[in-house]
Parts: C-alpha cells; structure tokens; sequence
C-alpha cells in the first residue's frame, strides 16, 4: 500500500512542489531590502484574492488600508511614521505583524490569502511576501531541542474533518503555523469565520527530529 501511494505521488505529471511555479519563481526572486516590494506585494495579493472571491474592489481597498493602519502601529511607537510605509527598511517587527494581522475581508485574513495562493500554486505576488518572512523571521531552531510536541489552532469546514483521520500521510504546500502553547492555538481558533468550527491540532515529532520547521521569533 505504502509503495502504491508513492508511484501515485511521483507519477509522471503529477503537482510536486518541485515542478510547481513556485519553486521555479522562488529560487528567482531576491529577498526584499525594503518594505517597498513587499508593501505592493501585499496589495496585489488582496486585489487578486478579491478578483478570485468577487469582492468589490472599495472593499479590497479598504481592507488594505486597515492592514496598513495595523503594520504603522506595529512598527512604530505613537502609531506616526517619519516617511511612507512602503518606504520603511524591511524589518522583523513589520513581517510579524503582516503575518498575524487580524484584520479580516469578508472573513479571511492576510496570512489565510498568503496560503491560499502557495496552495494553488498563484506564486506572482506570494513568493515576494513568502522570501520577506523567511528571511525576516524564521531560523533554524538549533539552540535547544524541539518539544514533544506543538498545537495549531483554525476553523475548518465540518465536512473537511473526516480528511484528517489517524495514520493519515499528507504534505501541506503551505506555511502550517504552529505555537508550543495550547492557549495560543485556542486564540487562533476562534478567529474562525462563522462557517467553520474551531479545530485544534497536536503536532507530534518523532525521534528523527524535523528539517522543515523554523522557529519564528515575534
């Protein structure tokens, strides 16, 4: 069964994140040295979400700005810049905020659009964003051992549940945002929208160890 499910992942035409635009698109783009890119990344992220979900462009628009107001307030002690967001230096506290800004349109926030587009391989405006956090935040967790293990906390449609059964083997092509604190995936999970209901997932990693997680610090 084992050798079955792997002549089926390997299958000649089949999507692999190896021949995804993505990685070609990736491996390409060069880490942003401003907010600048990564600023005019984000609005054309939210202009083609809303084109693919028929969200009204004012709705888009404003959507933008409250995002905007939130990353000023991030970076910024009395919610004033000295110059324009966009020509900010790129910095860790602006990447942090952009991933986890609460502000939603029509339900879904910044980093659910973000992951959206890496699932459908839409990588024009993603993989910007996408070099941004992996350069801003992330790092190999090399100064102490991984936990036992981790939660994430999200809404999910009910009739998604059943995917998730016990011995299920699946790769997720895009950023699955954990916490070591349960409390934290408990937060997150009531950001759902009203369609979905609250999940929490416990992330176990085995004696191997992991090669494809990094510690992303806020």
């Amino acid at each position: 069964e084992l050798q079955r499910r792997l002549v089926i992942a390997e299958a000649p035409g089949a999507f692999s994140f190896g021949r995804s635009a993505f990685r070609r698109l990736y491996d390409k783009t060069p880490v942003p040295a401003s907010t600048q890119p990564v600023h005019r990344a984000l609005w054309y992220l939210v202009s083609a979400h809303a084109d693919r979900h028929g969200i009204a462009e004012h709705e888009a628009e404003r959507f933008f700005r409250e995002v905007d107001d939130e990353l000023v307030h991030a970076i910024s002690e009395d919610g004033r810049l000295q110059q324009p967001l966009s020509e900010e230096p790129l910095a860790k506290p602006f990447m942090v905020a952009l991933w986890t800004v609460p502000t939603k349109l029509k339900g879904v926030e910044v980093c659910t659009m973000l992951n959206e587009s890496l699932r459908k391989d839409l990588p024009m405006h993603a993989v910007v964003l996408t070099r941004a956090l992996n350069k801003m935040c992330c790092r190999t967790r090399h100064s102490r051992p991984l936990p036992e293990c981790c939660f994430r906390g999200a809404g999910i449609p009910h009739h998604h549940r059943a995917f998730f059964a016990v011995g299920k083997s699946f790769r997720v092509p895009m950023f699955v945002a954990t916490s070591e604190q349960v409390a934290v995936a408990r937060r997150f999970s009531q950001r759902r929208n009203q369609r979905e209901e609250p999940v929490i997932w416990t992330l176990f990693f085995t004696s191997r160890g992991c090669l494809h997680v990094n510690f992303i610090e806020g």
